[in-house]
């Protein structure tokens, strides 16, 4: 469990009987992860799917992906070429 305030990450992590990690690469970097919940873009905004794609795990996206059209179609197309897909919760 990743939070930007790490004591939240630790209480998450505690009901979840999982671990809290103090940053981003280090939770998109773990091996023994299958795949991404990304339920709050915050100020990160797409950079946790592209670290997805680097990854090369899939992702559950929830939040505003905002409205850049061209940094939606880049972030397509490095999904697509790392063979790796989006799911995204439309409000």
């Amino acid at each position: 469990v990743y939070d930007a305030v790490f004591a939240r990450a630790q209480v998450a992590a505690a009901e979840l009987g999982a671990e809290a990690v103090p940053g981003l690469r280090t939770l998109f970097e773990r091996t023994d992860i299958q795949a991404w919940l990304i339920l709050d873009p915050a100020w990160y905004d797409l950079f946790p799917a592209e670290l997805a794609c680097e990854a090369r795990k899939p992702a559950f996206l929830t939040g505003s992906l905002g409205d850049d059209r061209a940094a939606l179609l880049r972030l397509h197309t490095r999904a697509e070429e790392c063979q790796t897909w989006f799911m995204t919760a439309f409000s």
